[in-house]
């Protein structure tokens, strides 16, 4: 099991590598894994792309 600040961390990472992109590339990752039968690997993937969802969110909210 993977740690909330690592998923944070990695998600965080691929946005920097990838943009908003890396959402998409993430799921693709899990879908892969899950399709091999990796389903823990397959889980911390979408783990990982739900948290960029969040991070572009937050990202893209205004100021107040």
């Amino acid at each position: 099991m993977v740690d909330d600040a690592e998923i944070r961390r990695v998600a965080a990472e691929h946005i920097r590598m990838q943009g908003p992109g890396a959402v998409a590339w993430l799921t693709e990752q899990a879908e892969l894994a899950a399709a091999n039968g990796h389903t823990e690997t397959a889980q911390t993937w979408r783990e990982i792309a739900a948290a960029a969802v969040l991070i572009l969110k937050s990202q893209s909210e205004p100021l107040n």
